[in-house]
Formats: structure tokens, C-alpha cells, sequence
């Protein structure tokens, strides 16, 4: 009877171990989040870098704040990422200002993350502009820069982050690869 209290302390420290490996957050801590909002950046939660709002390590995809995060730490070969290169983030002044105006925009980021084997190159733009048409899910069409109207094919994986509707100020944030479009996050822009 003695080598059982061991035997199954031991079996829940391996169940626990093998938990914390496989089911671990992403590197994005809550903390980082607290340092944003610090900041004065709307980093209300996950969403604002990452397209899950739980995002789980192994299964995480990052929006394109995300992934220029993420460059940033590769080019300054930084051990960690550091939340106030935020403050530097091409889109953000950029956005807030069109945002605010009432204007429309069009930006592209370009990354390439140097890792073993080959580098892997992204390509993310966003448009801000209003919202002509709106199906969920299926399509979007939004007046943006220059009044033309940009539409975009949705399907299930792209986060919507509010009340998207007709007549609407949005951002959609897309990547382009092998010449296709596909659409990440789609946001209400506020005012």
C-alpha cells in the first residue's frame, strides 16, 4: 500500500507535465497585454495580435501587428519581443489617423522570418474604408481609398471583431500569397 501514494503522485505529475506541453498559451502573456494597454494601445485582448482569442501554442496565427512582432524580434535578434516596439508599428499611427478622420487607406507590411530551413515571407495589407455590401462569412465589399470599391471573399476562419454591418467603418486586415487574397480579421473601426 505504501508504493501506491507514490506511484499515482507520479502519474499526476506526468499528466500535468504532458498538459503544460501540449495545451500551453502561445508566447503572448497577459502581462504583455497589461504593458500594451500601458502604453496607451488598444490592446484589448488576444485579438490584437494573434486571430484567436485563445490562441494555443502550436496551433497560433498571428494578424499582421502579430507578425511584424515577430520580424522585429528576428531582425533585432531578440530573445523576446518587446511589447513597446508596438509603439514603432507602421499600421498603428497610420490607422488611428485615418480612423479618426473618417478617411480610408490602403497599407502593406512585408515580413520574412529567418528560421532553420527556409525563411517564410508574408505579405499583409489592410484596407480602411465603409462597408457597401456584407455577406457573413461568404463576402465583403468596402468603399476604400480613392472611392473604389475592394471586395474580399470570407469563410469561417476570418475573426470578425464586432457588429459588422452596411454603412459601416471597418478594417480588413488580409494576407496575399501565390496571388490570392485571403482575409484574417475584419474590424469595426472606431471613431
Amino acid at each position: 500500500m505504501r508504493g501506491h501514494p507514490r506511484i499515482a503522485l507520479a502519474a499526476v505529475v506526468l499528466f500535468w507535465a504532458a498538459w503544460v506541453l501540449f495545451t500551453g498559451t502561445s508566447s503572448a502573456t497577459l502581462p504583455m497585454q497589461k504593458q500594451a494597454k500601458s502604453l496607451g494601445l488598444p490592446a484589448d485582448n488576444c485579438l490584437y495580435c494573434h486571430n484567436e482569442k485563445l490562441p494555443k501554442k502550436g496551433a497560433v496565427t498571428h494578424n499582421a501587428r502579430g507578425q511584424w512582432l515577430i520580424a522585429q524580434k528576428a531582425s533585432r535578434k531578440a530573445k523576446a519581443i518587446d511589447v513597446a516596439w508596438l509603439k514603432e508599428y507602421p499600421g498603428e499611427g497610420a490607422a488611428s489617423k485615418a480612423a479618426s478622420s473618417g478617411g480610408t487607406m490602403h497599407m502593406k507590411s512585408e515580413s520574412t522570418v529567418h528560421q532553420p530551413g527556409p525563411d517564410v515571407k508574408t505579405k499583409i495589407e489592410s484596407v480602411i474604408g465603409t462597408v457597401k455590401e456584407y455577406e457573413p462569412g461568404k463576402k465583403i465589399k468596402v468603399v476604400g481609398p480613392g472611392d473604389k470599391d475592394v471586395s474580399f471573399d470570407l469563410d469561417k476562419s476570418v475573426t470578425v471583431n464586432g457588429a459588422v454591418a452596411v454603412g459601416q467603418r471597418v478594417k480588413v486586415e488580409y494576407a496575399k500569397s501565390e496571388g490570392k487574397e485571403h482575409v484574417t480579421v475584419l474590424s469595426l473601426v472606431k471613431k
